[in-house]
């Protein structure tokens, strides 16, 4: 009996042992264990930090010049004027351009201005009057949203709504409550909510989130839009009339606004028909432009103006001695007159005596003067109806300068990753998975009925 008794305890203790290591294997085997949820919960915290962290936009461009040089405005390290287009130094992750009467812009990663060219009064705003033949950073404000050239001054928007402004300053067109010129930003005190700036020969303007403009600067020929005719403003005055404004755009002494209604309104200067309401006469309050409708885009030069409608064409007037208004002569007009042979336009930009279109197909078309080159056709030839730019594709924004151009092209990324709100929801995701799998293999552990 005792024999038997030891040989039923060494079975029980061998078929012990063997469904231990049957469990064991299947433990080690089976689909969730602990390490296995621990490793998880790790790869899926991973992912959710490399998410958070990735930016929210990329940007793969180049931004290319042409035209005059004289002062370093078309960024290539030189002062060789150009016919055709060349690549700006350093320029791989501009996000956005801007022309100004003898120096360009760029906002790079939507974050950081950089500049280039005449820096007399220190439009630039890298701190110093020194010309610059290649991009550099201006210091001062971060995060900006945009940017805006005039003769010799610059503006810019910061994301938290203000304006911002450097250089000449000697009319007021800074903003700041002086005439002092700035050869670093400084801000426009008092006006918040700003979302756009336009720069003209020597006043500014600014749209507001609300829907109106408000101006500052020279208003010898009523630019401000405040009824008046003072010599200047250093401070913001509010332009009379306009309400539900969506952009605004800055001639050499004149000024406009698109109305949410697809309407053009103008007021300043109106001596060669700029304004485009039918007379030549100067205003001081705002008047529309005569029988044009769905305007999506308007674009003002020295003496003329631009406007892109909905359907892809592109309607000018003003004045047009070299043919910048694209209608095959070279009469001025103070009414709208369509460009001739354009059509699926996407965007505008004007010069002193030149204009710009791009096509939605990538290419860039110019007419008017050419004496510097700024049509980039390869030629120092005036035209009245538009040509080609050559060499560009892929253009997916333009500006134009007093007698250079500047074309954006390449990509922009929009990946919209970096929200803490969906790092939160990764990681919730995280760890309810891994509970989960901790609970299963718990209950692998026990028996079903226990379970």
């Amino acid at each position: 009996m005792r024999r038997l008794a030891k040989g039923n305890e060494r079975l029980r203790q061998q078929i012990g042992q063997r469904r231990l290591a049957e469990g064991s294997k299947r433990r080690i085997g089976g689909r969730k264990t602990v390490p296995c949820c621990v490793a998880q919960l790790f790869m899926i915290s991973m992912v959710a930090l490399i998410v958070g962290f990735l930016p929210s936009r990329s940007a793969c461009t180049e931004v290319w010049s042409w035209g005059r040089n004289d002062y370093g405005q078309l960024g290539d390290g030189t002062t060789t004027g150009r016919t055709y287009p060349v690549s700006v130094l350093g320029s791989s992750e501009a996000t956005e351009i801007a022309g100004a009467g003898r120096h360009s812009l760029s906002i790079v990663w939507y974050r950081s201005m950089w500049a280039w060219g005449w820096n007399f009064y220190g439009q630039l705003g890298d701190g110093a009057r020194v010309d610059r033949s290649a991009p550099v950073q201006a210091v001062g404000p971060s995060e900006i949203a945009g940017i805006a050239g005039g003769f010799g001054h610059t503006l810019l928007v910061r994301r938290d709504g203000t304006a911002w402004g450097c250089g000449d300053n000697i009319q007021g067109q800074l903003g700041d409550g002086t005439t002092q010129f700035r050869t670093a930003p400084v801000r426009v005190p008092d006006l918040t909510g700003v979302t756009a700036v336009a720069g003209g020969e020597s006043h500014s303007l600014a749209l507001m989130r609300d829907g109106t403009a408000w101006a500052w600067g020279w208003n010898g020929w009523g630019q401000l839009g405040d009824g008046g005719t003072s010599a200047f403003r250093t401070s913001p005055v509010q332009v009379l009339i306009l309400t539900d404004i969506i952009a605004v755009t800055a001639g050499h002494r004149h000024s406009l606004a698109l109305r949410q209604d697809g309407t053009v309104w103008g007021w300043g200067r109106n001596r060669d028909g700029e304004l485009g309401d039918g007379t030549n006469t100067n205003r001081y309050i705002p008047v529309q432009a005569a029988g044009l409708t769905e305007v999506t885009a308007i674009a003002a030069g020295g003496q003329h103006t631009l406007a892109l409608r909905q359907d892809g064409t592109v309607w000018a007037w003003g004045w047009n001695f070299y043919g910048q208004l694209g209608d095959g002569s070279t009469n001025s007009h103070s009414n709208p007159v369509q460009v001739g042979g354009l059509t699926d336009i996407v965007g505008i930009a004007a010069g002193e005596n030149h204009s710009l279109a791009l096509k939605q197909d990538g290419t860039v078309w110019a007419w008017g003067g050419n004496s510097d080159g700024q049509l980039g056709d390869g030629t120092t030839d005036s035209h009245n109806t538009p040509v080609q730019v050559t060499g560009l594709e892929g253009v997916r924004s333009i500006a134009a300068g007093r007698y250079h151009s500047l074309a954006l092209a390449g990509d922009i990324i929009e990946l919209h990753l970096a929200k803490p709100g969906a790092i939160a929801i990764v990681l919730a995701v995280a760890a309810l998975v891994s509970l989960r799998c901790l609970w299963r293999e718990k209950c692998e552990m026990q028996t079903r009925h226990q379970c």
